[in-house]
């Protein structure tokens, strides 16, 4: 059986290509690096290879150097080696897109659609994901995370992909601990419970039904975008010495449901109302 061995060494044999990405070294083929078209590596292995107003920067063993992570960059080089993402649960999708748009890398956003099952996790094993980030931001994504007892003490964190169904945030009444955030994305809520405190939110492409949100004393923004909320009772309470905040609800389906702002600032553009109660209470 006769078979192209271009396929495996590239089109041309002495094409090896030898990077440093953030001190984390790679050798690939030049083709590889093609597969998906011209790109910033493309132009700097040229550029590296003839004279070229362009300086490359190299390492001290001639490695072209570019100063990104090079953890990243590894998940990326083997989706350009075999045109498949394998994608750790711990690296969101945003991540990858943010590389891929820093070096120039065509993608599909469809080729970011959910694919894999949600994995289940207990409750301690969800406080040890939370309390073992040493960034001052936690990733989670595609977690099945029914029943979790979720603590609003939990600084910013980042939710991909989750299921929050049956999940309850309780409400501490602590003193006010800076601008922090949860981030819904794709995420899906039912019969949920938040009852939050000074907790900036965003919900981007979710689906709630049957949920209860509350945020309580001034938040700096509440925002759902791309949203489906059925019958679900959403509650942004406002603090008097606090005018900066600003809730959103935009390009979303809002169905059978009661939506309280306290706040003058609401905007809702692009979003379909049905037998839902509004009330804006402005403030004094």
């Amino acid at each position: 059986m006769l078979f192209d061995v271009s396929l495996f060494l590239g089109n041309n044999f002495s094409s090896i290509v030898k990077l440093n990405i953030g001190g984390k070294k790679f050798m690939t083929s030049k083709s590889t690096l093609y597969s998906k078209g011209e790109n910033l590596i493309t132009r700097l292995v040229e550029n590296s290879q003839k004279q070229s107003i362009f300086d490359v920067v190299k390492d001290e063993k001639g490695y072209i150097f570019i100063d990104r992570n090079g953890y990243y960059f590894e998940i990326i080089l083997d989706y350009l080696r075999t045109l498949q993402w394998d994608i750790p649960r711990n690296i969101t999708f945003s991540i990858i897109k943010r590389e891929l748009d820093f070096y120039c890398i065509s993608y599909d956003d469809d080729e970011f659609i959910i694919d894999q099952p949600l994995q289940t996790i207990s409750q301690y094993e969800f406080n040890l994901l939370i309390s073992s980030s040493s960034n001052h931001v936690s990733h989670v994504s595609h977690l099945n995370l029914q029943r979790i007892f979720l603590d609003d003490r939990d600084k910013n964190i980042v939710f991909h992909f989750c299921d929050f169904s049956f999940v309850k945030c309780k409400q501490y009444n602590l003193e006010y601990h800076g601008n922090s955030y949860f981030n819904f994305h794709n995420c899906f809520f039912y019969k949920s419970d938040f009852d939050l405190f000074h907790k900036n939110l965003l919900f981007a492409d979710c689906t709630m039904k049957h949920t209860n949100i509350n945020n309580t004393i001034g938040s700096y923004y509440t925002k759902f975008e791309n949203c489906e909320i059925k019958e679900s009772d959403i509650r942004i309470r406002g603090c008097k010495i606090l005018n900066k905040y600003e809730s959103k609800i935009i390009k979303s389906k809002v169905i059978d449901s009661i939506f309280e702002v306290d706040s003058a600032k609401l905007n809702k553009e692009g979003t379909e109302f049905t037998n839902t109660t509004i009330s804006i209470i402005k403030l004094d």
